[in-house]
């Protein structure tokens, strides 16, 4: 149907969607056919590799993301359209639905929406190439400390019944969409979000007690001691609970706030 609104598709309670380029009809091969529409513009490179190789090898993302709209939408066929950047040349193609594929990555989805921790790394090894290109790098294979907000938070955990609402133990209240990035004073990360450098010794219902993996002192993550704000704001973790720096919060009522960047 004509619409000026795009299509969207969600899945496992609204924490999980994405939206269609478009749907279309009358290719020459099936005129009658409604396809999902994707376009997507490559460098000269992933141009000819994709000419090579096709959609399927040589970019699984947009692969994996057609079959899941098309999955969705219950339409049996995609157009992919690829823009050369370099020269405007184009390459279209054909793909069919894969029902197994698509139902194989929703429950993916799922196992990662609803597990309480991060999930296994895709390697061990600090030096693999994928590794080395990936913009999470620090985080999983450094000492970087993720964002502070409600889904970084041991306090906060996805609901399964629409909306893709979250809900805080702590202040038993539902989280929208817009409330989950900004987090509160109460905040409390995840402790295996801080595995790489910080290893949990304690915990009580106002905060959790580590152990520095990089300096051997102790701190609590919790808004009367290190808050999450201040955990985040630093580059390096060696300054936590470091005795300089704990005689200038806790006798000086100091904070960190980002200059150790």
């Amino acid at each position: 149907p004509d619409t000026n609104q795009q299509w969207r598709i969600e899945d496992h309670a609204g924490h999980f969607g994405g939206s269609l380029d478009g749907m279309g009809k009358g290719l020459p091969d099936a005129p009658e056919e409604p396809h999902v529409l994707e376009f997507k513009t490559h460098n000269a490179k992933s141009f000819a590799d994709m000419v090579k190789r096709g959609v399927y090898e040589s970019k699984p993302m947009h692969y994996t993301q057609m079959q899941i709209y098309m999955h969705k939408m219950d339409v049996q066929w995609a157009l992919y359209m690829a823009v050369n950047k370099n020269d405007d040349d184009l390459y279209l193609e054909r793909v069919p639905l894969d029902q197994a594929h698509a139902q194989r990555m929703l429950d993916r989805a799922k196992r990662i929406i609803t597990s309480d921790r991060p999930l296994e790394r895709m390697s061990d090894d600090p030096s693999w190439f994928k590794c080395k290109w990936c913009d999470f790098y620090d985080l999983c294979h450094g000492t970087a400390t993720p964002a502070m907000n409600c889904r970084t938070c041991a306090h906060a955990t996805p609901t399964m019944d629409g909306d893709g609402r979250w809900h805080c133990e702590k202040h038993d209240r539902h989280l929208d969409k817009a409330s989950q990035r900004n987090g509160c004073d109460d905040h409390n990360f995840i402790p295996p979000l801080l595995a790489n450098w910080a290893e949990p010794i304690n915990a009580d219902g106002d905060g959790v007690t580590y152990e520095n993996k990089t300096n051997g002192k102790q701190f609590t993550n919790s808004h009367a001691h290190y808050s999450s704000v201040e955990i985040a704001s630093v580059r390096s973790p060696k300054i936590i609970g470091d005795a300089t720096t704990d005689r200038l919060k806790f006798e000086f009522d100091a904070r960190l706030a980002g200059e150790a960047k």
